[in-house]
């Protein structure tokens, strides 16, 4: 409903113009006080775990490319989903309001930590089912892992920079 739409609804119900600016000021101020900290640590955390779930499911779709692709393919596809993904995961973290910078510090540690020894596992795991099953396209864990956690940070570190 908008402003002007309950002003005149209170106005007729017998409201005088100061106790709908009273009104208005206690709604202003309860916005501002304790729910929307915690609602952004709420937020936070939920953005954390959510996007470290992302990186596990990512992780294991990408077994099927690191299987069927050749390396410049795989090096494109990798840096899309990864990009795509880190978009994301940047406008969930630059949307929470009055973040602390400490934890966009967490953030921007913790999760490209996590997304490159999960990929790197990844990539070690599905060379070992290419050698199991006499498929002959190995790639490197540690080319795998720094192409998608660089993809998935630009966004970040852009925002970041150009702020």
């Amino acid at each position: 409903m908008n402003k002007e739409r309950l002003i005149k609804k209170l106005k007729s119900k017998g409201w005088s113009n100061e106790d709908i600016n009273k009104a208005f000021k206690i709604m202003e101020r309860s916005d501002r006080t304790e729910t929307k900290p915690f609602m952004n640590r709420v937020v936070y955390w939920t953005a954390l775990i959510v996007t470290v779930i992302g990186n596990l499911f990512v992780s294991v779709i990408l077994i099927l490319f690191l299987i069927a692709l050749n390396k410049l393919a795989l090096y494109a596809i990798i840096a899309t989903i990864a990009l795509t993904f880190g978009l994301l995961f940047n406008l969930i973290i630059n949307d929470i309001e009055n973040i602390d910078p400490k934890h966009h510090v967490i953030a921007s540690i913790f999760i490209p930590a996590i997304a490159l020894i999960n990929i790197y596992v990844i990539t070690i795991l599905t060379n070992d089912v290419q050698l199991t099953l006499q498929i002959q396209n190995p790639h490197s864990p540690i080319l795998v892992s720094i192409v998608y956690v660089v993809a998935f940070m630009l966004p970040y570190i852009v925002n970041n920079y150009t702020k």
